[in-house]
C-alpha cells in the first residue's frame, strides 16, 4: 500500500471517530457550544490548537449533577478512545489551527 493510501486510509479513519476535534472546529462566531447535554462545563475558553482534545476535556470537567442517571456515569472509557483520534486528526489539521489562532485567538465556550 502505498505512503498517499495509508494517509488517506488514516485520515479517514480518524475523522469518523476525531468527535471532539469536529465538535470544535464547528465555530459560530468564533464560538464553539459543548454538545454534552445535561452538563455544565468549567471551561470558559479552550485554544484553536488542539482543540479537539481540549473539547473532551472540557466534557470531562462538567457538572453532571442535574444529568439524567445515564448521563452520569464516568464518560473516562469512551473520552479515551476519542482522545486518541482527536490527537491525530488535531496534528493533522496544526497548520490551519495555527493559523486561526494567531488571526481569531482563543474559542469561547459557550453553554
Amino acid at each position: 500500500m502505498s505512503m498517499i493510501k495509508c494517509v488517506s486510509v488514516l485520515f479517514f479513519v480518524s475523522s469518523l471517530s476525531a468527535c471532539g476535534t469536529f465538535s470544535s472546529r464547528d465555530l459560530t462566531d468564533n464560538s464553539v457550544k459543548i454538545r454534552d447535554y445535561h452538563v455544565e462545563t468549567h471551561c470558559g475558553e479552550i485554544s484553536h490548537v488542539y482543540s479537539g482534545i481540549q473539547y473532551d476535556l472540557c466534557i470531562l470537567d462538567s457538572e453532571r449533577g442535574a444529568a439524567p442517571v445515564k448521563l452520569q456515569m464516568d464518560p473516562l472509557w469512551l473520552m479515551s478512545i476519542d482522545f486518541v483520534f482527536s490527537a491525530v486528526a488535531d496534528t493533522l489539521i496544526l497548520p490551519y489551527t495555527i493559523f486561526q489562532q494567531v488571526e481569531n485567538g482563543n474559542i469561547d465556550v459557550v453553554q
